[in-house]
């Protein structure tokens, strides 16, 4: 189900995907990510190596927007492939797949204390 933001109030974790835009050549990256205990802005950024180096090199070039959130990761999913067409981020992007793979996060990147650090889950 597709979720406003006072929805998602009522979730102890649910999943949004957002665009980042890279400001300088207008190309974007579209993701998915769970969000726990309402807290979105937990620091994560994306888990595109390509575009995490190129927004270290210069954090004021890129733009994230959170396009949707949803209560299921699979619903997630569908929109993720969605907006990657819509977006057209696979050919004219930063995306590396038409359909952004399902959503497994097997590497989170987090901003502990101003510095931004990989964290690995097993």
């Amino acid at each position: 189900m597709r979720l406003t933001k006072n929805q998602t109030k009522n979730y102890k974790k649910y999943y949004v995907v957002y665009r980042i835009l890279d400001l300088s050549n207008k190309k974007s990256y579209i993701g998915a990510h769970k969000i726990r205990f309402q807290n979105e802005d937990d620091g994560y950024i994306c888990s595109s190596k390509l575009v995490l180096a190129l927004f270290y090199k210069n954090p004021k070039n890129f733009k994230k927007t959170i396009l949707a959130r949803f209560s299921t990761a699979r619903e997630a999913d569908r929109f993720e492939k969605k907006s990657i067409k819509k977006y057209d981020s696979f050919r004219n992007g930063y995306n590396r797949t038409k359909d952004g793979g399902p959503y497994r996060a097997g590497r989170n990147v987090r901003k502990i204390n101003g510095k931004y650090y990989v964290i690995r889950r097993k």
